[in-house]
């Protein structure tokens, strides 16, 4: 959870046939979940996408594509896991894995302080 959200340590696991995506917006929506949760309004694996909640009903819109504000690694070996509709957590992690959540406006802030270049252009190295 990006540390904004206060959430802490996080305990949950996924299918082996989630994909990187999932594990994303899993992330993205943690803290609606808790709301949901704390109001009564589903259990804990409310939105898993095992078809049990109508909140699966939504499509994306065409040619959307969303922005996240954090990146999922692991810490040993450092391995940062992109957003990816196609590759499954089986695939990418294994069987299982200990995951961080890094906000990257904290490490956009601080590569401008370092720079001293305040101006935007955003030509960072891929990974």
């Amino acid at each position: 959870m990006p540390e904004a959200s206060g959430a802490g340590r996080i305990v949950r696991r996924f299918r082996a046939d989630s994909t990187v995506e999932e594990l994303y917006a899993f992330v993205e929506c943690f803290d609606l979940l808790q709301l949901r949760r704390s109001q009564g309004g589903g259990d804990e694996e409310a939105g898993d996408g095992h078809g049990d909640d109508d909140d699966d009903d939504y499509e994306k819109p065409e040619d959307y594509e969303h922005e996240y504000k954090f990146r999922v690694a692991s810490l040993m070996p450092r391995v940062v896991y992109e957003p990816d509709a196609a590759t499954t957590l089986g695939e990418r992690i294994g069987r299982s894995g200990n995951l961080i959540v890094e906000d990257l406006h904290d490490e956009d802030e601080d590569g401008e302080d370092e720079d001293g270049d305040g101006g935007g252009g955003g030509g960072g190295a891929g990974e």
